[in-house]
């Protein structure tokens, strides 16, 4: 009789998985939130675009920030790249530098 309830159990105990065990806590699976944060970063870059394109300012003037930001931006990147190789920025394999 114990050897059969011992038997009952441990079958119940292969069937119980996560998600039970979750909702006898009242929680549950959720999805990450990366593509959310992902889709924000695209509307605000886009946002940013559009709101410089629209700004009261001369073509000659918008390209000449636009092109010292970009500057600015390869830059920063230059930057990460050589403190993510210990200052060496040679070190990068050709084709990702390409």
């Amino acid at each position: 009789m114990l050897d059969g309830l011992i038997r009952s159990v441990a079958r119940g105990w292969r069937r119980f998985s996560i998600d039970d065990m979750l909702d006898v806590m009242g929680l549950e699976r959720t999805r990450s939130g990366y593509p959310k944060y992902a889709l924000l970063g695209v509307g605000l870059l886009l946002g940013a675009g559009v709101g410089m394109l629209l700004a009261p300012r001369s073509g000659r003037e918008l390209r000449r920030e636009l092109g010292g930001r970009l500057e600015e931006i390869g830059g920063r990147i230059d930057e990460l790249r050589k403190n993510a190789n210990g200052g060496d920025k040679d070190s990068v394999p050709a084709r990702a530098r390409a």
